[in-house]
């Protein structure tokens, strides 16, 4: 069982690091080279196999939500306190969350 949780903190945190990333990006780059996207959606394939439908539903709405910003124009410094005030400064959080609940289930390390 330590194992299987392992297997899942690293996952959720390699998809963490990415979207992070690529969510920064997004902010200040209209567009996006596809492949950029790939390895998230590869995360969110393995999430399928390994974690919960909630785990793998939250995922795939931080995913969309990368897509969507590089879609919008592009944001400066001075927009960042609307970003903040609409919750758009955390986008991981829910799915932060619901990563905490799943490994709950697992126990401490």
């Amino acid at each position: 069982m330590n194992r299987d949780r392992v297997q899942r903190e690293k996952l959720f945190s390699k998809f963490i690091d990415e979207a992070s990333s690529l969510y920064a990006d997004a902010l200040t780059h209209e567009g996006s080279d596809l492949g950029k996207l790939s390895k998230l959606y590869s995360m969110v394939a393995r999430m399928r196999l390994l974690s919960s439908k909630s785990i793998v539903e939250h995922a795939e709405k931080v995913a969309q939500m990368v897509i969507d910003t590089y879609l919008a124009p592009n944001k400066t410094f001075r927009d960042v306190p609307k970003l903040r005030e609409s919750g758009a400064m955390d986008p991981l959080k829910d799915f932060g969350e619901a990563c905490r609940e799943e490994l709950r289930k697992f126990g401490s390390q």
